[in-house]
């Protein structure tokens, strides 16, 4: 089943995990604040000089796994075939746990 953006969750309970069918929701990302809110500024901004662990994609495994600060990462990714497999950072973390509970980002 596709549908547009989020089901509530008596719907997804009933129409998904009951039965144990898939659902695919497509727009469902764009319906969230951090969609709008976490833009590569905001996060230069914001979280530029955390650290993080960015290695290459599987097509591209000769590049080394490296250590960088997350202004670094934004300001080469596009550019290039790799990826962040670093976890977020405390103080992100609290952010995105504080949204569930405020609706804000």
């Amino acid at each position: 089943m596709c549908i547009e953006g989020f089901p509530t969750s008596d719907q997804f309970a009933e129409h998904h995990i009951k039965p144990q069918q898939p659902i695919k929701m497509t727009g469902a990302a764009k319906q969230l604040p951090a969609y709008h809110k976490w833009t590569d500024e905001y996060l230069v901004a914001e979280h530029g000089n955390k650290w993080m662990n960015v290695e290459p994609k599987k097509e591209h495994r000769t590049m080394s796994k490296i250590s960088t600060r997350m202004w670094e990462f934004i300001d080469f990714y596009t550019g290039r075939n790799v990826y962040s497999v670093t976890s977020l950072d405390r103080d992100m973390k609290y952010v995105q746990i504080a949204s569930r509970y405020t609706n804000q980002q």
